[in-house]
């Protein structure tokens, strides 16, 4: 698809709530071979932390509210 990202991770080594969280920076370049080959996208953070076992992860979609949601 010719779409280059560059990825950023930092935290910061302090006490308190900042010491508690990591930062992420991205950034997404279209570098196919016609610029404008790629108009629309959407991009998303997935995350699957297996509360219990992994045989109980469900996925719904709520198509009115265009919503997906994890069970």
């Amino acid at each position: 698809m010719g779409i280059e990202a560059q990825v950023t991770y930092w935290a910061y080594n302090q006490t308190g709530a900042l010491g508690n969280m990591y930062f992420r920076k991205y950034v997404l370049i279209n570098k196919g071979a016609q610029q404008d080959t790629l108009k629309d996208m959407y991009v998303s953070m997935w995350s699957d932390i297996d509360l219990g076992d992994a045989g109980n992860d469900f996925v719904g979609v709520d198509t009115v509210l265009s919503l997906q949601y994890w069970l």
